[in-house]
C-alpha cells in the first residue's frame, strides 16, 4: 500500500511521486497493523461488556506501553554490534512521537483521577480520540520541516548540491556507480540526470521500481493458490532445502496456522493490498476476543485480578511482535528510526486509539441512553455523586484505583528514560 506511486507533471516533466508520506505510513497503517492486539482487545471489551468499562483493555495497554518502552528498547541497544551505533535520522518526528506518548499518559491520569473522577465524558474521549489525528498531522508538519523531500516525496528526490544517477534501492541510495559527492534522498525508483550542478539538472527519466499491485496476473508468483502451497509446504526453493531440522519442526508446528489465514487473507496483489490489510485485521479482532476470553479464564484459575493478568502476561503476548521486529530493525538498519521512534509513536497510538476509542464509543452510548436500572445498581456512589450535574444522563464509569497507579508508575519511568 505505502509503495504505490502516481505520475504528475513538475517543470513540463512527467515525475513520480509517492502517494503515501513514511511518516504518516508509520502513524496510521503501521500503527494499526503492530497496535491492533491491544487496540482491538480494548474495544472488543468493551462491546462485550456491554458498554460498561473493564480491567484487560486499559491495563493492557499500560503494560505494553511499559514493555515496549523499557524492554525492547533495551534488546534493541543490546543487539546493536558492539563495533556499531545507530543514530536516529528523523529526530523532529522523535521529539514529538516523545512528548505525545507521556503526555497521553498524563492526560489520562487527569481525565480519570482529577477533572471527573472515575467518569469518562463524552468531551474528554472526544479529545483523546481527537488527539490521534493531532499527532500525525503534527509529525507530518515536523518531517517536511527537517526533510526536504519529505513534503513531495519524488522518487529519486536530490537533496541540494548533490548529483544524482544510476539506480536505487529502498533507502534511496544509488546501487550503481555512485559518485562520493553525489548523494540522494526518497524511496525506491531509477532516477537519471544531466550532470550539471546539482539543482541545474533535469530529470531525464524517473521510473519507480515499486510494482502496481492490481491483482493482475503475473504468472504464479504473487497469486492465492502459490500463497496457500507455500504455507502447506514452502515454495521448495534451495534456501529450504539447507533449513535446519528445528526450522522445519516449526514450520510443521505453525502449518494450521499458515494454512488457515493463507486460506482466509487474499495475497497483497489483489485490490491493492487494501483486501490483506483489512481481512488481517478482521482476523487480529476474532484472536484478540479468544485471547481476552484465555486470558479472564487463566486469571481465574491462578486466582488473579483481570488488571494483573491484563498488565503481565497479555500485555507481553501482544508486544512480542513488536520485540521480534525491532530487534531485527535495530540490527539490520542504518538508523535507529524503525526500532526507536516506533515505540514512542506506537505508545501513543494505543491510548489515542485503543483506549480513545472505545471509550468514546461507550460515552456516547451512555449519553444517548441514559441511565438505566442496572446501571443505578452497579455505580450507585457514582450516581449519587453526579446527578445534580448530570440529571438522568448515564455515564461511562472507569474506576481508577489500579489503572491510574499502573499509568502514574509507567509516566515516572518514561520521564527518567
Amino acid at each position: 500500500i505505502t509503495s504505490k506511486t502516481r505520475t504528475i507533471l513538475r517543470q513540463g516533466r512527467p515525475v513520480e511521486v509517492v502517494i503515501w508520506n513514511s511518516t504518516v505510513a508509520n502513524l496510521t497503517l503501521m500503527a494499526l497493523g503492530s497496535s491492533a492486539p491491544e487496540i482491538l482487545l480494548s474495544v472488543v471489551e468493551v462491546f462485550k461488556n456491554g458498554f460498561y468499562s473493564g480491567d484487560l483493555g486499559p491495563s493492557t495497554i499500560v503494560g505494553s506501553a511499559a514493555f515496549n518502552l523499557l524492554v525492547i528498547v533495551a534488546a534493541c541497544i543490546m543487539a546493536v554490534p558492539g563495533t556499531e551505533s545507530r543514530r536516529i535520522k528523523e529526530t523532529g518526528v522523535f521529539v514529538v512521537t516523545a512528548v505525545f506518548s507521556v503526555l497521553a499518559y498524563v492526560w489520562l491520569v487527569v481525565i480519570v483521577t482529577v477533572v471527573t473522577p472515575d467518569v469518562i465524558d463524552l468531551w474528554e474521549a472526544s479529545i483523546t480520540l481527537l488527539a490521534f489525528p493531532l499527532l500525525v498531522l503534527v509529525s507530518y508538519l515536523v518531517d517536511i520541516r527537517w526533510n526536504p523531500c519529505a513534503s513531495f516525496q519524488e522518487v529519486g528526490c536530490i537533496q541540494p548540491g548533490r548529483f544524482v544517477h544510476g539506480k536505487l534501492n529502498d533507502d534511496g541510495q544509488d546501487m550503481e556507480g555512485t559518485d562520493e559527492r553525489q548523494g540522494l534522498a526518497g524511496p525506491a525508483g531509477n532516477a537519471s540526470f544531466a550532470t550539471g550542478l546539482a539543482g541545474q539538472g533535469q530529470p531525464e527519466y524517473v521510473q519507480s521500481n515499486a510494482q502496481e499491485l492490481d491483482g493482475e496476473d503475473t504468472g504464479d508468483e504473487g497469486t492465492w493458490a502459490s500463497q496457500i502451497r507455500e504455507a502447506w509446504g514452502g515454495n521448495g526453493s534451495e534456501e529450504e532445502e539447507q533449513e535446519s531440522i528445528l526450522a522445519r519442526m516449526a514450520h510443521i508446528a505453525g502449518m494450521p496456522w499458515k494454512v488457515f489465514y493463507a486460506v482466509t487473507v487474499p495475497p497483497p496483489s489483489y485490490f491493492g493490498g487494501w483486501a490483506c490489510f483489512v481481512l488481517s485485521l478482521s482476523q487480529i479482532g476474532a484472536l484478540t476476543a479468544l485471547i481476552g476470553d484465555l486470558a479472564e479464564l487463566f486469571g481465574c484459575t491462578a486466582g488473579l485480578q483481570n488488571a494483573v493478568t491484563a498488565i503481565t502476561v497479555v500485555a507481553l503476548g501482544t508486544s512480542l511482535p513488536d520485540l521480534f521486529a525491532s530487534r531485527v530493525a535495530a540490527m539490520q538498519d542504518e538508523f535507529a528510526d524503525a526500532s526507536i521512534v516506533n515505540v514512542t509513536g506506537s505508545n501513543s497510538v494505543n491510548v489515542f486509539l485503543g483506549i480513545g476509542l472505545p471509550w468514546f464509543v461507550a460515552a456516547l452510548f451512555w449519553k444517548v441512553n441514559g441511565a438505566t436500572d442496572d446501571w443505578v445498581s452497579k455505580y450507585p456512589d457514582v450516581a449519587a455523586r453526579y446527578t445534580w450535574s448530570y440529571g438522568s444522563d448515564g455515564l461511562f464509569v472507569v474506576q481508577g484505583g489500579s489503572l491510574t497507579f499502573s499509568v502514574v508508575v509507567f509516566t515516572l519511568a518514561a520521564l527518567m528514560c
